[in-house]
Parts: structure tokens; sequence; C-alpha cells
């Protein structure tokens, strides 16, 4: 999911935060969709593509769905600790199944 970088052309309120005219911020793209509409911010904005999370960067239901999505049997595991160490171990389980872990370059 993108974030939008924009330039507020009215002072707006979102959430805790205050935008004065002219400023500029980075929004996401959940806030920008509800904010495009309403004529707060300048036609001209950036699109900007996030990094995807690192496991490590990610939240307990995020983990829980990558783990749904790749396959991996979370066990018992509850906590983010326990969750983050079952995905690591099934992932480098799969590397040292199929040999990625002790591949060397081709040569050219």
């Amino acid at each position: 999911m993108p974030d939008y970088k924009v330039t507020f052309k009215s002072n707006v309120k979102l959430g805790q935060d205050l935008y004065r005219t002219g400023e500029e911020a980075t929004v996401s793209e959940e806030v920008f969709e509800s904010i495009k509409d309403l004529k707060v911010i300048e036609s001209k904005f950036e699109q900007i593509e996030k990094a995807p999370k690192t496991v490590e960067e990610m939240t307990v239901t995020e983990l829980k769905k990558y783990a749904k999505d790749n396959g991996i049997d979370l066990g018992e595991a509850k906590k983010q600790k326990e969750i983050l160490e079952a995905i690591q171990a099934a992932e480098n389980n799969d590397d040292s199944s199929n040999g990625e872990g002790n591949q060397t370059p081709p040569e050219e």
C-alpha cells in the first residue's frame, strides 16, 4: 500500500495532527482516500512506494497473516517473539532443505 506526499491548501486536523495551508505531509493511502475529494489538498501529489516490512518489523496480526499466506505452522506460538521464532525456523528449514543456504554463484 503506497503513501502519498501531499500539500494542504487549507488548515486541516487529521486525528491529533494539525496541518496548515501550504504544509506538506506524507499520509497513508487510507487517509489520502478519505481527504482527496474534500478539496483540502493540492491537486498535485506524489505517490510514494513503501518498502515491504521485514518479519522483524511486523505486528502479531501481520505475522499471523504472513505465516498463513506462506503455509507456516505456528504450532502453539501466541506471543510476537514466539511467532517470529517459528517463522524464522520454518524459513531457515526451507532454505537448507532446498539447498539455497549453501549455493555459490555460478561461474561466468
